[in-house]
């Protein structure tokens, strides 16, 4: 997120993200908020042939 912005509301009051799958180079996957860059923190069972 770009320096002074503020993050949404509904991302602030935690009421709703908006998630999207990420993967981290070693080739792990989790789930980031596209809104305000908050990691789920709840581990994933995401399926491998998922894309």
């Amino acid at each position: 997120m770009a320096a002074g912005r503020r993050k949404p509301l509904l991302c602030r009051l935690n009421l709703h993200h908006h998630w999207h799958l990420e993967s981290t180079p070693d080739g792990d996957r989790y789930m980031r908020c596209s809104k305000c860059g908050k990691d789920r923190d709840e581990d994933l069972d995401i399926p491998v042939d998922f894309f």
